[in-house]
């Protein structure tokens, strides 16, 4: 603001006066008034520059507090301090709209005098005898400003003579008031009312990224099935527990036969049940024992050293009651039962990841001797011998040839159309019935006969493709799993030969997937047995992408095909946006590379919209079906061509 012209025009009046003779009386009373007037212009342009720097000073002051503030409380709480110390300013006071009541509620406030408080639910307000409530709800109510010199009883005892109510909002939604007081009926003048509102939006711009920031926090830390924690909840809360040297122990509950149930009367029966066991669990277990939903159809919850009784008479009077029985869900009448494992904390682990393997276990355990409820037994020979025991069966399992093929359907993402699907292992125990591959498949590894295994499922197949084909069915591409062992050993690529003659190379039946780990040895021979498979017309996919080791720059030199996302990102990213960007990501790096993109595990049609808008190009999941035998999958292709597994939309 340029205040010389002002300053020259005093000058020269002052001058001027020296200069006139005494008569002039007239001319000389003039000039003395209008230097007066120019003296008290030049007074409120200085007046004015300070306000404006002044002004500017708080803002600048205020904006690192906005950036560097971690919780609403100290936000609110600093930029009281900074607004108090502005000149004319008594008291200031943020207040937020409590959402269950609907009434505004003090949050922080501080005083010119340094006096400064966090208000806290159910504190008493009388305290707050300068506190303007229903100025502060007219400006939340009509998310403008307000201002009032007319104010209660209380302000009127504090002498404050005025207020401004500024709103607060976050995302687009109303959130609070930031109330100003003053001892002076005129300082909030025009020169406030137009500034003001850049405080406010200050202000409101911190409270919106606190705001986005715990809702990613809760979203992360709630199972968004049953409402219940979340695995990650589950997991800081024993880190907790285990640093303050707690002891307990953690309780690990399976609902058994959950695919079954699942596949019987269907995914959203299944997540009723779901819904109505976490219900149980949540009225009855008790807030200190951490109860969390961490797995489809699994739940834990940490029973602490100093409860009554044991684990396991918790466990057999309070949760097998409980939960073991029948639910209606739906028109569905469903029969339920449990089983449930123990890992001590802090003797079998310190963190809710070892504890839970263990606890899981102890279940498995618990399982095969046909019991309800197994505790962890740390001393590995009774483990080691379950693992012989089973190691031994897969032997014989592979000599009478009892592991049998299930087909889950890839499905185009743009139409709707089957376009593929992937051939997944299943042991049909001749006492046992069908085991999961969750309890058979580590073992195979671990032992190698995942070679000899994984040769079955391959020829299994691709004589199931032939005899499709021969029946005019008209099959898809069928994608068989090679693990690390099989891609490892000599045998693959006479594997591959052999069974594209059964089913005829020329019409390309077969696909194979490979996971990261399987990349990271010699490169060389990797590309090598890569580029011969490629030869015979076999894609080549890698599997669960993004969960192994391999570099960019390693990937770029392979010869694939197709990347597949691993489910675990596919689940978690219609819920947190670092998930959903990186899978954005994958997708442009795959297409960019020229290969396809496969998304797993997708269990929702909002999953199943995101990845189309990303241009995911096939799907598999429980939202298009499940991993089915090889006579139902035969049913689905003879189904009509436009019917598709389920409309694209």
């Amino acid at each position: 603001m340029d205040l010389t012209a002002p300053q020259d025009d005093a000058a020269q009046l002052a001058a001027y006066i020296k200069r006139a003779p005494l008569a002039d009386a007239c001319a000389q009373r003039a000039a003395l008034a209008a230097l007066e007037r120019l003296q008290a212009s030049q007074a409120a342009l200085q007046e004015k520059l300070v306000r404006h720097d002044s002004f500017y000073v708080l803002l600048s002051r205020l904006t690192p507090v906005v950036s560097r503030a971690r919780s609403l409380e100290s936000l609110c709480l600093g930029a009281c301090r900074i607004i108090a110390s502005q000149p004319g300013i008594q008291i200031v006071d943020v207040s937020y709209c409590d959402e269950a009541t609907g009434k505004l509620r003090l949050l922080t406030s501080v005083e010119r005098d340094g006096t400064e408080r966090e208000w806290r639910s159910g504190d008493d307000l009388a305290a707050a005898d300068w506190f303007a409530p229903e100025l502060a709800a007219s400006a939340l109510e009509s998310g403008d400003m307000r201002f009032s010199n007319q104010l209660n009883t209380g302000c009127q005892r504090r002498c404050i003579a005025s207020c401004m109510a500024i709103p607060l909002f976050a995302n687009n939604r109303r959130w609070g008031v930031l109330s100003l007081y003053s001892l002076h009926n005129d300082l909030f003048d025009a020169f406030y009312l137009e500034r003001a509102g850049e405080i406010g939006s200050e202000l409101s711009f911190g409270l919106e990224r606190l705001v986005n920031a715990q809702e990613l926090y809760r979203l992360a830390r709630t199972n968004p099935l049953t409402g219940l924690p979340s695995r990650t909840h589950f997991e800081e809360q024993i880190a907790a527990l285990a640093a303050a040297e707690q002891r307990g122990t953690v309780l690990l509950i399976n609902i058994n036969r959950f695919d079954e149930i699942s596949s019987a009367y269907g995914n959203s029966a299944a997540i009723g049940l779901m819904r109505a066991i976490a219900q149980r669990l949540n009225m009855e277990v008790a807030p200190r024992m951490l109860l969390s939903h961490i797995g489809i159809g699994r739940f834990a919850l940490f029973y602490p050293a100093d409860e009554p009784g044991s684990p396991l008479t918790y466990v057999r009077d309070t949760i097998v009651p409980l939960l073991q029985g029948s639910y209606h869900v739906e028109e569905h009448r469903i029969w339920c039962t449990i089983n449930a494992g123990a890992a001590a904390l802090p003797e079998d682990g310190t963190s809710a990841d070892a504890l839970l393997v263990k606890a899981w276990d102890a279940l498995a355990g618990a399982r095969i001797k046909e019991e309800r409820f197994g505790y962890y037994d740390r001393h590995a020979d009774q483990a080691l011998a379950r693992e012989l025991s089973l190691e031994s069966e897969l032997r014989d399992a592979i000599a009478r040839r009892e592991f049998v093929n299930y087909y889950q359907p890839k499905t185009d993402m743009k139409t709707g159309q089957l376009s593929g699907a992937e051939a997944l292992i299943r042991w049909n125990h001749p006492t046992r019935g069908m085991v999961s591959p969750a309890e058979f498949v580590p073992v195979l590894e671990r032992s190698g006969l995942v070679i000899a295994a994984g040769r079955q499922v391959m020829e299994q197949a691709m004589a199931d493709w032939r005899s499709w084909y021969d029946a005019g069915l008209n099959p898809p591409q069928i994608a068989v799993n090679v693990a690390p062992a099989q891609f490892r050993c000599d045998t693959l690529i006479g594997d591959i030969e052999r069974v594209l003659k059964t089913a005829g190379a020329e019409l390309h039946p077969l696909s194979i997937e490979i996971t990261e780990s399987s990349l990271v040895a010699d490169h060389a021979r990797v590309v090598d047995i890569l580029t011969r498979i490629r030869s015979h017309g076999v894609p080549i996919a890698i599997d669960d992408f993004g969960t192994g080791y391999s570099s960019l720059a390693y990937l770029v030199t392979l010869p694939v095909d197709v990347l597949k996302v691993d489910r675990s990102f596919v689940m978690k990213m219609a819920h947190d946006a670092g998930y959903m960007g990186l899978v954005s990501t994958i997708v442009s790096l795959a297409h960019n590379l020229d290969l396809k993109v496969v998304a797993e595990g997708i269990e929702t049609e909002e999953e199943a919209k995101l990845l189309r808008l990303l241009r995911c190009e096939q799907g598999q999941g429980y939202l298009y079906s499940r991993p089915v035998p090889a006579w139902e999958f035969a049913a689905l292709l003879a189904q009509p061509a436009d019917g598709g597994l389920r409309s694209a939309s």
